[in-house]
């Protein structure tokens, strides 16, 4: 698979130096946010309303909607209980990429695979969105903390801002192709709204696949977290540990191994993706 041109290919260096995106490795690492913020505009954007109108057609609308929210509910949940441990297991197993791409492929395939959802298929909605809400939510645990291992220490706030720009690029796009879609979807040979819509949901699928290349070829897997004999109770301890919230670096302070790493191999840590995503840089 070819990767997708590098943001050096069309912005001057100088500029890409003060946003903090002058190395490949941090190019490619922003890009990533482009990648899997289509899913954040494209899926839950349009998916609640499919859901309610089509996949939970034939129920009063707020049976719909309390069924979505439970959907939402289980998703975030489950989320919660499973992300710290998956950041202490990933620093100890030396495998972050190893473990971004497994969640990558099983939050692309989940996307695509909203795309089988028709009318009366509330079931199977309600199941791949929990799967995909945790496929992306995974993911960016894992990306998250491969930031640390990439950037020096006054880089990491201006490569984090920058990537949140990627990603409001990159999922704006798409998000008004979509769009253009299922209000006119005869203009491109689409029979229907409700099959844009399904459409929609594979492009996202492909765009994420597609957008997360160039990390996975440019951005190292960082050494193993060097800590002895880690018991399994241990692990979990650790990654349940203190929080760090209200430090000012949103993207790396939270780590599940604080206690055993130093500031210059900060591990991967765990802030839920879902506030970063909801909160105020980009209220999505």
């Amino acid at each position: 698979m070819v990767a997708p041109p590098l943001l050096r290919d069309v912005v001057p260096s100088s500029f890409l130096e003060r946003v903090g995106l002058h190395r490949p490795e941090l190019r490619a690492w922003a890009l990533y946010d482009a990648a899997n913020s289509v899913f954040y505009t494209t899926v839950i954007q349009v998916f609640p309303i499919y859901f309610t109108t089509v996949a939970a057609a034939g129920f009063p609308a707020a049976v719909a909607t309390e069924r979505f929210a439970w959907a939402t509910t289980i998703a975030m949940t489950l989320i919660a209980l499973v992300s710290p441990a998956l950041g202490a297991i990933s620093d100890y197993a030396g495998a972050k990429k190893k473990m971004l791409a497994a969640s990558v492929a099983f939050g692309v395939l989940t996307t695509a695979a909203l795309g089988l959802v028709g009318r009366g298929d509330w079931k199977l909605g309600a199941a791949l969105y929990i799967l995909g809400n945790i496929g992306v939510n995974a993911s960016l645990v894992f990306y998250e903390s491969l930031l640390p291992h990439i950037a020096r220490e006054g880089e990491i706030d201006r490569v984090s801002t920058a990537a949140y720009a990627v990603g409001y690029v990159g999922g704006g796009l798409l998000l008004v192709v979509n769009a253009v879609w299922i209000q006119h979807p005869r203009w491109f040979g689409i029979p229907d709204a409700q099959a844009a819509i399904r459409l929609s949901f594979v492009s996202a699928a492909v765009w994420w696949a597609v957008f997360s290349v160039p990390l996975f070829r440019r951005v190292p897997e960082p050494p193993r977290l060097e800590a002895g004999t880690a018991s399994g109770l241990r692990l979990v301890t650790t990654a349940f540990g203190p929080s760090c919230a209200g430090s000012a670096r949103p993207r790396s302070c939270c780590s599940p191994s604080s206690s055993t790493t130093t500031a210059s191999r900060p591990s991967s840590g765990w802030a839920p993706p879902t506030a970063r995503r909801s909160g105020s840089r980009k209220g999505r």
